[in-house]
């Protein structure tokens, strides 16, 4: 689900990490420098190789529109 799905196309880093905290989300981004930043700050555990190899295998079987 894409920020702009929610409503927070618009919103800074700190407001989508809130938000993705409350819905149990996990925030994929390519904004690394300052949202890494944030999410130190908010004390967010951060296991990116793993969550970047989980979906690198999911972008390898998934079809197209899943």
């Amino acid at each position: 689900m894409a920020v702009q799905e929610v409503g927070l196309r618009e919103a800074d880093d700190p407001t989508v990490l809130e938000w993705a905290a409350h819905e149990n989300r996990t925030v994929v981004t390519q904004d690394v420098p300052t949202m890494l930043d944030f999410a130190y700050e908010r004390g967010l555990p951060m296991p990116r190789a793993a969550i970047i190899d989980e979906l690198v295998v999911i972008a390898k079987v998934s079809e197209a529109g899943e």
